[in-house]
């Protein structure tokens, strides 16, 4: 079983690559009940995986969820890993995760990194179509070499790119002031379609008088509402003028 978030695509694209290659089932954890705690088995000769993009070098809220308020039993000898999206650096996000995971005295056998296009547009650019290609064509073989350890099981892997903890912890801090959703605004481009409102993960946006609002103090920031807008009405912060990004189904631009 391969559990997954996505925004965008990078994240979803790289989870079907070693979903179906595995034989193993895919499974967004938005569609995993908020409310209710969430059981997970892992039947003999499965495994347990989990695929999440790395935001401000740490974990999205929405994962770290996740794996807080899962319950994973596990019928037979396991293997569990975690394979982190990421455009620059991975920072703390594989101590995140195995902190939780120890916890619940699970953890996480591996850890692969996939470089990819870095969609976090206050600050990175995703206009050039074609270098943004090269980066999934990229990230696709590197899913691949990550699919053979993972086919022969192996272990003590460690995450790529990480940064020293104290750094990576101050950068995470801040994700938290980042994530308050005042920081967004609509332009008058916007049509009241409802996209943005469709895509939010934890129904952060509703529509009031044709426009979307934002009805939570805070959002994961996955910035999917922005992306996903077919007019580029949403802006974080400022304007943006570095473009939209998202990746179809297969993976082609």
């Amino acid at each position: 079983m391969i559990y997954y978030f996505s925004a965008t695509g990078n994240s979803k694209y790289v989870a079907e690559i070693l979903g179906e290659r595995l034989g193993e089932k895919t499974v967004d954890i938005r569609s995993v009940s908020k409310e209710e705690i969430c059981k997970i088995t892992i039947e003999q000769g499965e495994v347990f995986g989990l695929v999440t993009p790395t935001y401000y070098w740490g974990l999205p809220v929405i994962v770290a969820d996740f794996l807080k308020n899962a319950e994973i039993s596990l019928k037979g000898k396991k293997y569990l890993f975690l394979v982190a999206t990421y455009g620059t650096v991975t920072g703390q996000l594989a101590y995140q995760a195995q902190s939780i995971m120890n916890k619940k005295g699970l953890p996480f056998d591996a850890f692969f990194g996939i470089k990819t296009v870095d969609n976090y547009v206050p600050l990175f650019s995703v206009i050039d179509i074609e270098a943004n290609k090269a980066k999934i064509k990229e990230s696709k073989d590197q899913a691949l070499v990550a699919l053979e350890k993972i086919k022969s099981r192996q272990t003590g892997l460690k995450m790529p790119d990480s940064i020293f903890f104290g750094l990576s912890a101050a950068v995470y801090q801040s994700y938290e002031r980042k994530r308050k959703t005042k920081n967004f605004f609509v332009e008058d481009s916007c049509v009241g379609c409802g996209e943005c409102a469709f895509v939010c993960p934890i129904n952060a946006i509703e529509l009031k008088g044709g426009k979307p609002a934002w009805v939570k103090e805070k959002c994961v920031l996955c910035l999917g509402c922005l992306h996903h807008c077919p007019n580029g009405s949403i802006n974080y912060i400022k304007k943006n003028k570095n473009g939209q990004y998202v990746l179809p189904e297969g993976g082609v631009l």
